[in-house]
């Protein structure tokens, strides 16, 4: 007796698990690529805290500029080209004298990664060289600005009138005025 055993798949059995696959991808790629964002938006918050801390600790330790006559160090926020309002880029670190003019050459300067933007409604600040104290130029603390993927969510950067910095965790609602950004990618403008 000869038994035709064939091997393999039906039709059937093939279109099911394509379905599957196909479901699975629909429902998990939106949150891998929200996964994502939230992850270039929480790096960035981390390099732009970095960013505040090396101004501070800079003024902390009395540093110099190599070239003299620093009174404090800067902590700019820095515009893509095209941007508008109270949209940033990237930031610098650098020294100034008393008048507030850099003293070169920039000891710090960063850009975001593209997609992600900050929006503030200040642009720089200073720590005093050798108090480390914090001075803003309108007198007005605390300061936040919001680390941002537009349409996406946001992680707030707070400094304390002490000049202490508290990073907040990601908020995925899409406030925190960002929506007045844009994603494009833009070069910095020192």
């Amino acid at each position: 007796m000869i038994v035709d055993m064939q091997k393999g798949f039906t039709l059937i059995e093939i279109a099911i698990v394509t379905g599957l696959m196909a479901l699975l991808v629909a429902v998990l790629a939106p949150q891998l690529i929200n996964f994502n964002q939230r992850r270039l938006v929480t790096e960035d918050a981390r390099t732009i805290e970095n960013g505040i801390r090396v101004a501070q600790t800079l003024a902390d330790s009395g540093v110099k500029s190599p070239s003299g006559g620093t009174d404090a160090y800067r902590f700019s926020l820095l515009k893509g080209t095209g941007d508008t309002g109270n949209c940033y880029r990237g930031y610098q670190v650098v020294a100034v004298n008393n008048t507030t003019a850099p003293i070169l050459p920039t000891l710090e300067q960063k850009g975001l990664t593209c997609g992600v933007v900050m929006y503030s409604t200040w642009s720089q600040i200073f720590y005093q060289s050798e108090s480390g104290k914090l001075i803003t130029l309108d007198g007005i603390t605390p300061k936040t600005v919001n680390i941002c993927y537009p349409g996406k969510g946001f992680v707030p950067i707070t400094i304390d009138a002490a000049g202490k910095i508290m990073r907040g965790e990601f908020n995925p609602t899409i406030g925190a005025n960002c929506s007045t950004c844009t994603t494009a990618c833009r070069a910095l403008i020192p």
